[in-house]
C-alpha cells in the first residue's frame, strides 16, 4: 500500500507520516462538516421552511465577516498550535451544547437561526486553519507534490460524512449525528498534538520571520486600490463575487424545490447527506481524470469555463421543469466542478499576481467579496421572493442574466492572463517558493516553450525553476537542445529536471562527465546513476577514475546521495578513495589549481557525508595555507557537529578575515553549541575579540535557551561585550517573534541604563567642573599637556559611553511592549534626521513613553547636543549618588575596562587626590592595561 501510495502521489521518505496524518486531519474535518450540513439544513427548512433562507444568507454574510476580523486579531498574538486547539475545543463544546439543546427537543427560532449561522462560520474556521498548518507540516517543495494527496482526504471525507448522514439519520436521528461530529473533531485535537510536535513548530518558528519580511516589504496600497489597478485582479475578483453569487441561488432553489418534495424531518437530512457525498464523488471523479487533461489540452481558459456552463444548463431545465431532478443536476454541476476543474483554473490563473499582492488580494477577496456576495445574493432573493412573490423559474432566469456576464467576465480574464503570464515571467516576478499548483495550461506552455529557445540565459533558468516539478514531453526537444547551453548554470538545471523524465539523455550526461565543469560532472553522474540499472556500480566506475576532475565530482556525487540517503553510507566506500587523493595531494602530484580545488572538495565532502574516519584530514585542512580550503574547512566543520571543531572553530572567531564564516559555522549546530559558546563568553580568560563575536553567533541560533544566556551574561559583561549582548537580544526579538522576553528582567535593564546614563552624565558634569577649576586657576598646580590629552581622553569616552546606554535604552525599549521598528525608526531620526523627522519621532516617543522614562528621556533627545544638556537645568540627576568625593571610584568599581584605564591615566596626569586603596586594589586585576595604569597612578602619587 505505501509503495502504491509512494508512486501514485510522489510520497518521498520521512513524508509519509506527515503526509497520512494530514489526510486524516482533513478527511475527519470534512466529513464532519457534511455531517453538520444536512442536520443545519433540515433543521432550518423544516422549522422555517425556504422563504428565510435569504434571511440566513445575509445574516452569515454580516457574522461571519465580524467574526473572521475577530478572530484573526487573536490569530495574530497566539501561537498556531494553541490557537487552533483552542478554537476545536470551544467548537466541540459548542456541538455538544447544541445536541444536548436538541435531545431535549429545544427548537426556539432563534436558537435555529443561531446554529445555522454558526456552521457557516465553523465550516470558514476549521478549514483555513487546516490549510494553515498544513503550510507549516510542508514546505513549498513538498506542498506541491503532497497537498494532492491531502486534498484527496477532503473529497474522501465528503463522501463519508455525506453517507453517513445518509444512511444513519433515519436510525439515530439528525440531532444524535451531532455526536459523530464531536468524535471526529475529538480525534483531529489529538492529529494536531502530535504533527505539531513532530513538523509544524520548528517550521513555523522559522518562517514568523519570513512572514514579518513579506508584511514589511510588501506594498502599502490597500487591496481595493491594487484590484481596481489591475484589470487582471479586476476580472479575477468580479469571477469570485458572481460565481458566490450564483452559488448561493443555486442552493435556494435546490434547497426550496428539496423542501417542496421531502416533508419528514430525517429523510430531509438523509437526502442532503446523500446528495452532498455524490457531489464529492463526482467532484472526485472529475478531479482524477478530466482537470489535469482539460487544462493541459484546452489551457486554463476553456476550464474557467465549465462550471458556469453547468450551471447555465440546470438553471434552464429549472425555468421549463421545476423538479426535484433538474434542481439536483444543477446542485451537483455546480458543486462538483467548482471543487474540481473551476478550483484547480483559479489557482492558476492568479499565479502570474506577485506574492505579496497576492497575500493581500487573497483575504480581501476570501473575506470582503465571498461575504458581500453572499449578503448580496441574500437581499436579492428578498426582493424576488418576499417583495415580487416570484417563484423559482424566474431566479432561474436571473441566474441566466448572472451567468452570462460571468462567461464574459472568463473570456476577458482568458486573454488579461496569458498577458500578465508573459509579463511575470519577463520580470521573474512569480513566486518560485509558493508555488503549489501544475503548469499544465496549454497557453502558459506555449510561453515557456517561447523563453526555453531563447537566449536570455535568466529568462531560460527562471522557467526551468518552474519546470522543476512538471512533467511535460513537450518540452523534452527544448532540454536536449538546452544541454547544449553555454551557460554551466543552464546545463545543471536541466540535468536536474530531465531525471524525472523516462526518456533519458545518458549519452549527452556521459559527454558531460568526461569535459564539463565540476558542477556539471557532478549533476551528469546523478543522472547517470538515476537511469542506471546498478547506479552504485556507476558511482563506484567514477570513483576510481584516472582523471582527478571526474574522481573529485564522483566523490562529491557520492556524499550529496548520502546526505539525502543516510542508509547508503556502507555501501559507498568514499573514505579509501579520499585518503588515496589526500596522499597524493602531500606528494604535489596535480598542479596548484587542481590542487587547491581538490582540497575544497575534500572538506566539503567531509562536511555533506559526516564520516568521522575523515576528520584527521579536515583537522588538518582547517590551518591549510590558502584561505579558500580555509574558508570551505570551516563551513564543512560547522555541519559535523563535533565540539571538537566546536571550540577550533571558536579560535578563528579572532581571525578578521575568517570571522564571519566561523559565525555561521557555530550557529549551524543550533543549540547543541550553545553550552560551548556559553563557556567562553563567561571565560575570563578567553580572548575579548571571541567573547565580541559570540553575542553575533548566538543570535543566529535564534533558541529560548540563548536569549537566557544572553540575559544572564549581560551583568557582568565589559562595555564592548555588553554592547554586542544588548544587539543580539535585539535581532532576536525582530528574527524570532516566538521567543520569550521577560518582562520583568528587561524593565529591570531598562531602569539600570537609566541609572548608567545618569551616573556617567553626573560623573562627565563634576569632571568637566574640575577641569575648568584648573582652567580658571582654582586648582594647582595647573595642568600639563599630558594632563588635558589625559582629560580629553576620558571626556570623549564618558560622551561614548552616555551615547552607547541611550542606544541600547532603545534596544530595551524594543524588547517590551514597544514596538522595536518604531524605536529604531525614532532613534535613527534623532539622531540624523530632519528637523521635522526628529520633531515627529520625539512626539511618537512622548505619546508612548510612561510618564517616568518619558520624564527622563525626552529632556535628551530634545537637547540639540550634550554640552547643551550639561550646561542647562532642564535635565536633573537627583537620583544618582554620584557626588565629587566618588565620581572616579565609581568609574573604578565599574567592569568597563577602556574608562577605567582613561580614569586612572587622568589621575595620574592630573595629580589630583583620590582613593589610593581603590587604586591600589586594581594593580593584580586580570587585565594587564588596567595592572600598569594603576601602578602608574600610584607612583606618580610618590
Amino acid at each position: 500500500m505505501h509503495k502504491l501510495l509512494s508512486r501514485v502521489f510522489d510520497i518521498r521518505e520521512g513524508e509519509g507520516l506527515r503526509a497520512l496524518l494530514m489526510f486524516s486531519y482533513i478527511f475527519l474535518l470534512i466529513a464532519s462538516l457534511l455531517i453538520i450540513k444536512p442536520v443545519r439544513n433540515s433543521l432550518f427548512l423544516t422549522r422555517f421552511g425556504v422563504e428565510q433562507l435569504p434571511y440566513a444568507f445575509t445574516l452569515v454574510a454580516i457574522l461571519a465577516a465580524l467574526v473572521t476580523v475577530i478572530y484573526s486579531k487573536f490569530a495574530n498574538h497566539i501561537r498556531l498550535n494553541r490557537l487552533i486547539l483552542s478554537a476545536t475545543g470551544i467548537i466541540i463544546a459548542q456541538l455538544l451544547g447544541f445536541w444536548t439543546l436538541l435531545h431535549f427537543e429545544y427548537s426556539a427560532g432563534w436558537f435555529i437561526y443561531f446554529f445555522y449561522v454558526w456552521v457557516a462560520i465553523f465550516a470558514v474556521i476549521i478549514t483555513s486553519q487546516f490549510w494553515l498548518l498544513a503550510n507549516y507540516v510542508f514546505n513549498a517543495r513538498e506542498a506541491r507534490r503532497l497537498f494532492g494527496f491531502v486534498g484527496a482526504g477532503a473529497i474522501a471525507g465528503g463522501i463519508l460524512g455525506g453517507y453517513l448522514t445518509k444512511f444513519f439519520a433515519a436510525i439515530v436521528g439528525t440531532a444524535n449525528l451531532i455526536l459523530v461530529c464531536v468524535f471526529f473533531l475529538s480525534i483531529c485535537m489529538v492529529i494536531i498534538q502530535f504533527v505539531w510536535k513532530i513538523s509544524a513548530r520548528n517550521n513555523y518558528r522559522e518562517r514568523m520571520q519570513q512572514q514579518k519580511r513579506l508584511q514589511q516589504k510588501s506594498s502599502e496600497k490597500s487591496a481595493l486600490s491594487l484590484i481596481f489597478r489591475s484589470k487582471h485582479l479586476s476580472f479575477l475578483a468580479s469571477i469570485v463575487g458572481i460565481s458566490v453569487l450564483v452559488a448561493n441561488l443555486v442552493d435556494y432553489q435546490f434547497n426550496a424545490i428539496a423542501v417542496e418534495s421531502i416533508t419528514d424531518k430525517d429523510e430531509l437530512t438523509a437526502f442532503f447527506g446523500f446528495w452532498l457525498s455524490n457531489l464529492s464523488i463526482f467532484s472526485l471523479l472529475i478531479q482524477v481524470f478530466f482537470t489535469s487533461r482539460i487544462l493541459k489540452y484546452f489551457g486554463v481558459g476553456t476550464s474557467l469555463f465549465i462550471l458556469p456552463v453547468g450551471v447555465l444548463t440546470g438553471a434552464i431545465l429549472i425555468i421549463f421543469n421545476p423538479a426535484l431532478w433538474a434542481a439536483i443536476l444543477m446542485k451537483v454541476s455546480e458543486g462538483a466542478f467548482k471543487q474540481s476543474v473551476n478550483k484547480a483554473g483559479l489557482e492558476l490563473v492568479s499565479l502570474p499576481i506577485p506574492a505579496a499582492v497576492k497575500n493581500k488580494v487573497k483575504t480581501f477577496i476570501d473575506v470582503f467579496i465571498d461575504n458581500f456576495s453572499t449578503g448580496l445574493s441574500g437581499l436579492l432573493l428578498i426582493i424576488i421572493t418576499l417583495g415580487f412573490k416570484l417563484h423559482i423559474g424566474y431566479i432561474s432566469a436571473i441566474s441566466v442574466v448572472l451567468i452570462f456576464i460571468w462567461l464574459y467576465l472568463n473570456y476577458k480574464l482568458k486573454a488579461e492572463y496569458v498577458e500578465s503570464f508573459r509579463t511575470a515571467i519577463e520580470q521573474r516576478s512569480i513566486d518560485l517558493e509558493t508555488q503549489t499548483v501544475n503548469l499544465d495550461d496549454a497557453a502558459v506552455i506555449d510561453s515557456m516553450i517561447k523563453v526555453l529557445d531563447g537566449k536570455n540565459e535568466r529568462r531560460i533558468l527562471y522557467v526551468l525553476d518552474l519546470l522543476e516539478n512538471v512533467k511535460n514531453e513537450r518540452f523534452l526537444p527544448y532540454f536536449r537542445k538546452l544541454i547544449a547551453h553555454p551557460s554551466s548554470e543552464v546545463k545543471v538545471k536541466v540535468l536536474s529536471i530531465i531525471s524525472n523524465y523516462d526518456n533519458d539523455l545518458v549519452y549527452e550526461a556521459a559527454a558531460l562527465l568526461e569535459s564539463g565543469s565540476h558542477e556539471e560532472r557532478v549533476a551528469a553522474l546523478h543522472h547517470l546513476c538515476k537511469h542506471s540499472l546498478d547506479p552504485i556500480a556507476t558511482l563506484e566506475k567514477a570513483l576510481v577514475h584516472d582523471d582527478i576532475h571526474v574522481q573529485n565530482s564522483a566523490i562529491m556525487c557520492a556524499a550529496m546521495q548520502m546526505e539525502e540517503n543516510p542508509s547508503l553510507i556502507d555501501k559507498i566506500a568514499i573514505a579509501p578513495i579520499v585518503h588515496k587523493i589526500q596522499v597524493k595531494l602531500q606528494k604535489n602530484t596535480y598542479n596548484f589549481e587542481d590542487k587547491i580545488h581538490t582540497k575544497i572538495n575534500i572538506v566539503q565532502v567531509i562536511g555533506m557525508a559526516n564520516l568521522e574516519e575523515l576528520y584527521p584530514i579536515l583537522r588538518e585542512l582547517l590551518d591549510d595555507a590558502n584561505m579558500n580550503v580555509q574558508i570551505a574547512a570551516i563551513m564543512s566543520a560547522g555541519k559535523t557537529c563535533s565540539e571538537e571543531f566546536s571550540l577550533k572553530l571558536l579560535q578563528f572567531l579572532d581571525a578578521p578575515r575568517l570571522r564571519k564564516y566561523a559565525r555561521e559555522a557555530l550557529a549551524e549546530c543550533g543549540e547543541d553549541n550553545v553550552e560551548i559558546l556559553t563557556k567562553a563568553l563567561q571565560d575570563s580568560d578567553s580572548p575579548p575579540n571571541i567573547k565580541i563575536a559570540i553575542p553575533r553567533v548566538l543570535a543566529l541560533i535564534g533558541t529560548q535557551a540563548v536569549v537566557n544566556v544572553l540575559f544572564d551574561a549581560l551583568d557582568n559583561a565589559d562595555q564592548p561585550v555588553r554592547r554586542q549582548i544588548v544587539k543580539a537580544l535585539s535581532n532576536l526579538h525582530e528574527n524570532f517573534p516566538l521567543l520569550n522576553f521577560n518582562g520583568r528582567i528587561v524593565q529591570e535593564k531598562i531602569w539600570q541604563e537609566q541609572m548608567a546614563y545618569l551616573d556617567n552624565f553626573a560623573i562627565l558634569s563634576i569632571h568637566n567642573t574640575i577641569v575648568k577649576e584648573f582652567v580658571k586657576g582654582k586648582r594647582k598646580p595647573p595642568l600639563s599637556a599630558a594632563a588635558l590629552q589625559a582629560s580629553s581622553l576620558l571626556e570623549k569616552t564618558l560622551r561614548e559611553r552616555l551615547d552607547d546606554s541611550l542606544k541600547r535604552l532603545f534596544r530595551f525599549l524594543g524588547l517590551s511592549k514597544l514596538e522595536g521598528n518604531d524605536l529604531r525608526n525614532a532613534y535613527k531620526a534623532i539622531h540624523g534626521g530632519h528637523s521635522d523627522a526628529r520633531a515627529n519621532a520625539i512626539e511618537y516617543l512622548e505619546n508612548v513613553l510612561d510618564s517616568d522614562l518619558k520624564a527622563f528621556i525626552i529632556p535628551i533627545i530634545e537637547s540639540p547636543s550634550l554640552d547643551n544638556l550639561l550646561s542647562g537645568q532642564q535635565f536633573k540627576t537627583k537620583n544618582t549618588s554620584i557626588t565629587r568625593k566618588n565620581c572616579y571610584n565609581k568609574i573604578l568599581d565599574g567592569n568597563d575596562n577602556w574608562l577605567k584605564c582613561c580614569t586612572l591615566y587622568w589621575l595620574a596626569a592630573s595629580k589630583i587626590s583620590f582613593d589610593v586603596a581603590h587604586v591600589q586594589s586594581l594593580v593584580n586585576d586580570n587585565d594587564y592595561k588596567i595592572c600598569q595604569s594603576a601602578q602608574f597612578a600610584l607612583d606618580q602619587m610618590k
